[in-house]
C-alpha cells in the first residue's frame, strides 16, 4: 500500500471517528455550536455535493444548456460560505417559534396561528420530527438542512428563471445570484429554521412556471403555476399577493392577447383559456390550503385546558369536541337567564374579552377595584345577575320566585368571587382614554349610607326584540344567541365598551372597559357564554329548558379559526411591543434605503458591502417610474415583428432576444410584484416586524434586475436614462441627508 492510499485510509478513520464523536456529543448538548457544525458540514456533505454537482453537469451537457453549469457551482460556493451562519451556541427565537408549533401539531394539540399549517408540516414530515427530541441536536440538524436546501434550491430556480425565460446573460445571472447569495438577511435565513426560505421558493417556482407558460404555452406549466401558488397561500401569507401578481397579469394576457388573435376560435377563447384556467386558478390552490387546515383540524384532539382553545366560540368549541370525539354529547345551556344565575359575559368584538375584576385598584381615578377583559378562562370572571327595580326584588327576594330577565330590565351585576358591585364612577376619567364623555367603570362596595350613589350601581340591558318570544318587546335574555349593550341609568347616561387599548403592567396588560356616550355600537356588544351555575338549580319543582350548542359548517368553522388567530397575533404583537419598545419598527420604508442603516436584532441591512450593491438597488428603483412611460411611447411606434426564421416555436422562443417590449412588459410585471409583496405591511395594525418580511419583494426585485441588465446589454438607447435615474435616486437622499 502506498504511502498516499496510507493516509487517506486514517483520514477516512479519523473522519468517521469525528462524526461519531460529534453525534455522541450531540446528545448531551441541548444545542450545537460553529465548530461542531462546520465539522458536520466539512466531513459529512461533501460527497454529496459531488454527487449532486455531476448529476446535474450530465444532465445540462445533454440539455446543452452548458452555460448554466456555473451556477451550480456557485450554488455549492455560496452554501459553504455561509455554512459558519447555521451553527448558534444557543437556538434562535424564530426557530424556537418554529420549533414550538410543529411540536403542536406533533402532538395533536389545538392552536391558534395566523400563518397556515402547511410549512410547519413541511418540515415535520420531512424532518421526521419526534416531539419529544424538538431541541436535540439531530433534529436540528436535519431541519437546518432541510431549509438549506430549500435556499439552495430557490437560488438555481432563480437562476433557470432568469436564463431560460428571460434569456437573461450567464454573467449577469450569476452576478445577481451572487449578490442575492451574500445578502446577510438571505444567509442568516438560509442557514437557519425558516418558513422565509420554504415560501419565496414556492414564489420563485410559481415565477418560474408562470413564465414558462407566457413563452411555451405549456398546459403542464400551467398547472405547476397553480400547485406552487397554492403552496404560496398556504405557507405563508404573503403567498395571497403572489396569487394576486398572477391574477392580474392573466388578467391582462386574457383581455389583451387572447382576446386579439383572430387564430383563437371562440370556443378555445371562452371554454379553454378563460373558463378552464379560472376553474383551475381557483380550484387547485384552494383545495391546498383547505387541505392543510383539514390536517389540522382532524390532527388536533388535544383541546382540553388548552388556553388557545377558550379563546373560540361556544359553537366552534362545541364542533370541534364532537369531530375530534372528546365527547359523544352536544353541550347544552339554560335556554335563558334568570335572576341570580351565575354567568360569565364576553365581549363579542374582543378575542376571548371576558368581563373580569380582580383584587387589584386602579392607580389613578377612584382607586376603586379594576374592571377589565381578560382573554382566558378565570374564577375572576364569574358575575351574578341581581334585579335592581323595586317590584323585581320582591319577586326574586322575598316571593322565592324565578324570575327571568328580560329586555331593558334594571340590574346589578355582583362579582362573585370578591363580592363587589359594577360601578360606574361619573366623576373619573378612565386610566388610559380620558376624553370628555368617558367615565370609569370599577367595582366597589355596596356602600353603607350613600343613597345618592345607588343609582351608579344600576345598568340595563338592552338587546333588539325576539319576534320568536311570546312578548317581544319583553323577551327573555338567553345565552349565546342574545347581544346585548350594558348601559348605565345613573347620574351618566352611557354604554360600557371595550377596545384594543390595553392597562399597563399593573393592570396585566388586559383590555380597558370603560363607559361612553354616545358609542361606537360594535363595540358595546356582550353576550351571555356561558352559566355556570343556575339559580335554584336542585330545588323543589325546578325545572328548566335546555338549549342545545349548534355546531359550525366548514367554511364558517374555517373563518373563525383564521379571524381569532389574526386577532391573536395583532393582540400579543401589542402587548409585546408595550413590553418591549424596541420591538417596533418606525418605518418599514427603510428596508429597501440603498445606504446603511443602523442594525439591531429585529432590522439589518438588506444589503451590505460595496457601492455597486446600493446602486443596483437605486436603479432598480427608478425604473418603477420610467417604465409605464417609455411603454406608453412604444405603443404608439409599435411595429408588425419581422418573420420568423424557425419553424419549431419552441426554438424560436427559447433563442428570442430581449425586445424592448419584453423587457418593458417584464419590468411592469416586476414592479408590481414588488409593489404588493412590499407595501403590504403598511397596512399592518402592528409594528412588530422584522426585514425578513422583505425577502419575497426583494426575490422579485433581483428578477426585475435581471431583465433590466440584460436589455442594457442588448440595447443602449436607455443606458444613459437608466445610470441617471439611478445615480439619482442614490445621491438625492444623500446630498439632503
Amino acid at each position: 500500500m502506498t504511502h498516499t492510499a496510507i493516509a487517506d485510509t486514517e483520514k477516512n478513520e479519523n473522519t468517521d471517528d469525528s462524526i461519531k464523536q460529534f453525534y455522541h456529543q450531540g446528545k448531551s448538548m441541548p444545542y450545537f455550536s460553529i465548530t461542531e457544525w462546520q465539522k458536520f458540514q466539512c466531513l459529512k456533505t461533501s460527497w454529496v455535493k459531488n454527487f449532486i454537482i455531476l448529476l446535474f453537469s450530465s444532465f445540462l451537457a445533454i440539455a446543452n444548456y452548458q452555460r448554466l453549469l456555473p451556477l451550480i457551482y456557485l450554488i455549492q460556493s455560496s452554501n459553504s460560505s455561509t455554512a459558519h451562519f447555521a451553527g448558534k451556541d444557543q437556538i434562535l427565537r424564530p426557530e424556537e417559534k418554529i420549533l414550538h408549533q410543529i411540536g403542536l401539531i406533533k402532538e395533536g394539540v389545538f392552536h391558534l396561528n395566523f400563518i397556515p399549517p402547511l410549512g410547519f408540516t413541511i418540515f415535520s414530515i420531512l424532518g421526521r420530527v419526534d416531539p419529544s427530541e424538538l431541541s436535540s441536536l439531530a433534529t436540528l440538524v436535519r431541519l437546518r438542512w432541510i431549509n438549506l436546501i430549500f435556499s439552495s434550491a430557490t437560488v438555481f430556480v432563480i437562476s433557470l428563471t432568469l436564463m431560460l425565460v428571460h434569456n437573461v446573460n450567464a454573467i449577469i445571472t450569476i452576478g445577481l445570484i451572487t449578490l442575492l447569495t451574500k445578502t446577510p438577511i438571505f444567509i442568516q435565513e438560509s442557514c437557519n429554521i425558516s418558513l422565509e426560505m420554504l415560501e419565496i421558493l414556492s414564489i420563485s417556482l410559481v415565477l418560474f412556471n408562470f413564465g414558462c407558460y407566457r413563452k411555451f404555452g405549456n398546459s403542464m406549466a400551467w398547472i405547476l403555476t397553480c400547485v406552487f401558488l397554492g403552496f404560496s397561500i398556504s405557507i405563508k401569507n404573503i403567498g395571497w399577493m403572489t396569487y394576486l401578481l398572477v391574477g392580474f397579469v392573466y388578467l391582462y394576457d386574457f383581455s389583451v392577447s387572447y382576446m386579439g388573435d383572430i387564430k383563437i376560435s371562440n370556443k378555445c377563447l371562452f371554454g379553454y383559456h378563460l373558463v378552464c384556467k379560472t376553474v383551475t386558478i381557483i380550484a387547485i390552490p384552494l383545495s391546498i390550503l383547505l387541505g392543510s387546515y383539514y390536517y389540522l383540524f382532524t390532527t388536533s384532539f388535544n383541546v382540553l385546558n388548552v388556553p388557545d382553545f377558550q379563546l373560540m366560540t361556544p359553537q366552534f368549541q362545541q364542533t370541534l369536541l364532537l369531530s375530534s370525539n372528546v365527547i359523544n354529547e352536544r353541550k347544552a345551556v339554560p335556554d335563558y337567564i334568570n335572576f341570580l344565575d351565575t354567568v360569565l359575559i364576553r365581549h363579542v368584538n374582543s378575542l376571548g374579552g371576558h368581563l373580569h375584576s380582580h383584587n387589584f385598584t386602579y392607580r389613578s381615578g377612584s382607586h376603586e377595584q379594576q374592571v377589565t377583559l381578560y382573554d382566558f378562562e378565570d374564577g375572576n370572571n364569574e358575575w351574578v345577575i341581581e334585579p335592581a327595580s323595586d317590584i323585581l326584588k320582591k319577586r326574586v327576594y322575598a316571593d322565592g320566585e324565578i324570575v327571568s330577565v328580560r329586555r331593558n330590565d334594571k340590574v346589578y351585576l355582583r362579582h362573585k368571587i370578591t363580592g363587589k358591585y359594577l360601578y360606574l364612577s361619573p366623576d373619573h376619567k378612565p386610566p388610559i382614554n380620558e376624553r370628555e364623555h368617558d367615565f370609569e367603570v370599577s367595582c366597589r362596595d355596596w356602600p353603607a349610607n350613600d343613597t345618592d350613589s345607588i343609582a351608579d350601581f344600576r345598568f340595563s340591558l338592552d338587546y333588539d326584540k325576539d319576534e320568536n318570544d311570546i312578548d317581544p318587546i319583553r323577551s327573555k335574555l338567553k345565552p349565546i344567541r342574545t347581544k346585548f349593550q350594558i348601559t348605565a341609568n345613573g347620574g351618566k347616561i352611557c354604554d360600557v365598551l371595550s377596545h384594543d387599548d390595553r392597562l399597563p403592567s399593573w393592570g396585566f396588560y388586559q383590555q380597558e372597559v370603560l363607559c361612553v356616550s354616545p358609542a361606537v355600537v360594535d363595540r358595546t356588544l356582550f353576550f351571555i357564554d356561558d352559566v355556570v351555575l343556575p339559580y335554584g338549580k336542585g330545588g323543589p319543582g325546578y325545572e328548566m329548558d335546555l338549549y342545545e350548542v349548534p355546531e359550525l359548517n366548514w367554511f364558517r368553522f374555517l373563518a373563525e379559526y383564521i379571524y381569532r388567530s389574526f386577532r391573536k397575533d395583532y393582540t400579543f404583537h401589542l402587548i409585546d411591543q408595550d413590553i418591549d419598545v424596541s420591538l417596533k419598527e418606525d418605518s418599514i420604508h427603510k428596508w429597501v434605503i440603498p445606504w446603511k442603516i443602523e442594525d439591531n436584532h429585529n432590522s439589518h441591512n438588506i444589503v451590505s458591502g460595496p457601492i455597486v450593491y446600493d446602486a443596483l438597488i437605486a436603479l432598480v428603483l427608478g425604473l418603477l417610474v420610467v417604465s409605464p412611460i417609455i411603454l406608453f411611447i412604444r405603443f404608439w411606434t409599435w411595429k408588425l415583428p419581422k418573420q420568423q426564421s424557425h419553424e419549431n416555436i419552441f426554438l424560436d422562443n427559447i433563442i428570442m432576444k430581449m425586445t424592448i417590449y419584453d423587457f418593458l412588459q417584464y419590468d411592469i410585471i416586476y414592479s408590481i410584484g414588488w409593489a404588493l409583496h412590499f407595501m403590504i405591511f403598511n397596512y399592518s395594525k402592528h409594528q412588530v416586524l422584522s426585514i425578513k418580511e422583505y425577502l419575497p419583494a426583494f426575490i422579485l426585485l433581483i428578477h426585475q434586475a435581471g431583465i433590466l441588465f440584460q436589455y442594457v446589454k442588448n440595447s443602449k438607447v436607455l443606458l444613459g436614462i437608466i445610470v441617471s435615474i439611478g445615480l439619482v435616486t442614490y445621491l438625492l437622499p444623500l446630498v439632503l441627508k
